[in-house]
C-alpha cells in the first residue's frame, strides 16, 4: 500500500465490494478478505483460525496484483494532474463505483441481494474480530456501503469525508468532478482490468484452499 494510502484510515477507501465478490462465496475466505487491512504483525494474523488467515493472504495478493496492473496504473495516470499524490486512492473508490455499476457481467446474482448476503457473513464472525474491526463493518451495514458504491452521491461524501484527513495539498472535493470528465475511460480501463484480476484471484484461492 503506497503512502498517501497509509495517511487515511483503512475504511473510507479499501475495495470492500471487490473484495467481498473475489472471496467465491467461501465465508471463512470473505471474513480474512476484508479483515486483512487491519492485521498488520504475525501476533494479530495468528489470532484468527487458519481458514481466515487464508482470506488474509488472498486479500494481500490482490492488492498486489492491483498495484502492479498496467490498467491500473493506466488509470492513475488519468488522475495524475487533478490528483497528484492521491491518485491512487482515488482510482481505488472509483473501480468500486465501476464495479457496482457493472455489476451484472461479474455476477448473476443482485448487488442488494449479494450484499445482504455479506452483511450477514460479517455479522457471523463479529466474535472473532476485535471491537474496533466489529464497529467499521456494523458501520458498513447499517449504511449499506456495498450497495452505496453504486451512486455519485455516495462516492462524493466518501471523498468529503477523506478531505478532512489527508495530511497533505489535495484536490479531492473536485473527485467526483474527475469521475465525470473520465468516466467513460476509466469505466473502459475497469473493464480491461478486472476480469484478469478474478483470474488471478481465483487461481490463488485454489492454490491456498489445495495446499491446506
Amino acid at each position: 500500500m503506497n503512502n498517501a494510502k497509509n495517511e487515511i484510515p483503512y475504511f473510507y477507501f479499501m475495495n470492500y465490494l471487490a473484495h467481498a465478490l473475489l472471496s467465491f462465496g467461501n465465508e471463512d475466505i470473505l471474513v480474512g478478505n476484508l479483515v486483512a487491512d487491519f492485521v498488520k504483525g504475525r501476533k494479530k494474523l495468528e489470532a484468527y483460525p487458519k481458514s481466515i488467515q487464508k482470506g488474509i493472504e488472498l486479500h494481500r495478493h490482490i492488492d498486489a496484483f492491483t498495484d502492479r496492473h498496467i490498467i491500473l496504473k493506466q488509470s492513475i495516470s488519468r488522475l495524475k494532474p487533478t490528483q497528484n499524490r492521491y491518485a491512487s486512492v482515488v482510482v481505488d473508490i472509483f473501480y468500486d463505483y465501476f464495479l457496482a455499476n457493472n455489476w451484472t457481467l461479474y455476477s448473476d446474482e443482485s448487488l442488494p441481494a449479494f450484499a445482504n448476503k455479506i452483511y450477514g457473513q460479517l455479522e457471523r464472525n463479529f466474535d472473532v474480530m476485535p471491537e474496533k474491526v466489529s464497529w467499521v463493518f456494523g458501520r458498513m451495514i447499517a449504511d449499506n456501503w456495498l450497495v452505496g458504491y453504486q451512486f455519485e452521491e455516495k462516492i462524493e461524501y466518501t471523498f468529503e469525508r477523506l478531505a478532512q484527513r489527508v495530511k497533505y495539498d489535495h484536490n479531492m472535493l473536485r473527485a467526483i468532478d474527475d469521475l465525470m470528465e473520465h468516466k467513460a475511460d476509466l469505466n473502459e480501463d475497469f473493464k480491461l482490468f478486472f476480469p484478469d484480476l478474478v483470474v488471478s484471484a481465483k487461481s490463488k484461492l485454489d492454490n491456498l484452499i489445495l495446499n491446506e
